[in-house]
């Protein structure tokens, strides 16, 4: 996907656009709860922004970008953990997982809270609006976010 390419121009809202569109089984914030809502496009935009895919390497990594690397509360989205609605999603996170992946995972979870504390600015993990028209790589070089390559 273009939006994980470190120096990617397109815009936030494309990337966001794009990664929906990958992802087509993901619930739609807007038919769910407010609370859960919020979280889980705020954890959306965040996949595009930190340029993780949603592999189990990439929600590893994303989770250590968004405890370390943002501002405001990310409570929306640690509740959405909890609700019904997303036990499928880790249950299938789980179910990937392969002892062979272990290093791995604990690698480049390392490595986003390595990058996350070294970043210029925190990203506003829920006051992401104001971005949506700004380019990928113009937002990642004013936050100082490297984009970490897992492949």
């Amino acid at each position: 996907m273009a939006y994980t390419a470190p120096d990617s121009p397109m815009t936030l809202r494309q990337g966001l656009a794009e990664y929906m569109r990958q992802h087509d089984a993901l619930m739609d914030p807007s038919e769910l709860p407010p609370d859960l809502g919020l979280g889980l496009r705020s954890h959306d935009v965040a996949h595009v922004v930190f340029g993780c895919d949603t592999t189990l390497l990439g929600e590893v990594v994303l989770a250590r970008w968004s405890l370390f690397g943002v501002t405001g509360s990310i409570r929306p989205y640690l509740i959405g953990l909890r609700r019904r609605e997303t036990r499928g999603l880790f249950r299938d996170a789980v179910a990937a997982f392969r002892p062979a992946m272990f290093w791995r995972l604990v690698k480049f979870a390392t490595l986003a809270v390595w990058r996350s504390l070294r970043m210029r600015e925190r990203w506003p993990y829920e006051d992401y609006a104001r971005y949506l028209d700004e380019p990928l790589c113009e937002i990642r070089e004013h936050f100082g976010i490297r984009v970490i390559r897992t492949e």
